[in-house]
């Protein structure tokens, strides 16, 4: 089975995986829906440095209740994880929620539940996480609102966001929608990132967004 190694600081994860993204981009024809086209098979810059500020800030993390938007492979979570919290990790997609599971165990890192869940369609009880890690999710447009909306519905009063994405002009405009509908937002990270040593370097920003 494929998997990577990432390094976070000083540890190495595991991250297993069917395949990766180049070669079942290979297999995928036109009739695959956009939203399941599947970038969950790859560990992004931007989790690898959102991951990265996460460990070196446990306190933040530590005996509170998480949630990530669209854990993929799982590595956010399980590094929020093993920080000291309680994390939700859910996505779309029922398969990357296995291997996530399954990475989670190989890694030995519990305090996680994996839901599958729609960011439309939130499933949780209101106002019940104290803080939402997500990155790399606004990379379209027209997912702006239903991520708002979704951390607006689940996220307590005094809570944060972590968000982390890598430059490009369209985050930049989901920052700013999160401004316009009036969140608080201000850099807390920022970072040339590889995921492994033969992979290019991408500028990345981690932003924290409260009410």
């Amino acid at each position: 089975m494929p998997y990577l190694n990432v390094a976070i600081n000083s540890k190495i994860w595991t991250i297993k995986r069917p395949g990766d993204l180049e070669t079942y981009w290979d297999k995928m024809d036109d009739t695959i829906d956009e939203d399941h086209i599947p970038y969950w098979l790859e560990v992004w810059p931007a989790a690898k440095l959102l991951a990265e500020l996460i460990v070196v800030n446990p306190a933040r993390f530590q005996r509170k209740i998480g949630l990530e938007l669209g854990c993929g492979l799982g590595l956010v979570s399980m590094v929020a994880a093993e920080a000291g919290a309680k994390l939700l990790a859910i996505d779309l997609e029922k398969e990357a929620l296995s291997f996530a599971r399954v990475n989670s165990q190989s890694n030995m890192v519990s305090n996680i539940c994996f839901a599958n869940m729609d960011w439309n369609r939130p499933a949780l009880k209101a106002k019940s996480v104290d803080f939402i890690l997500a990155s790399d999710v606004l990379y379209e447009r027209r997912f702006f609102a239903p991520i708002v909306n979704f951390c607006y519905q689940v996220l307590k009063p005094c809570g944060f966001i972590w968000l982390s994405n890598p430059e490009r002009n369209v985050s930049k405009e989901g920052i700013s929608y999160f401004i316009q509908q009036g969140w608080q937002v201000k850099q807390i990270g920022e970072n040339k990132i590889s995921v492994s040593s033969n992979s290019s370097k991408t500028l990345v920003k981690v932003w924290e967004i409260t009410t």
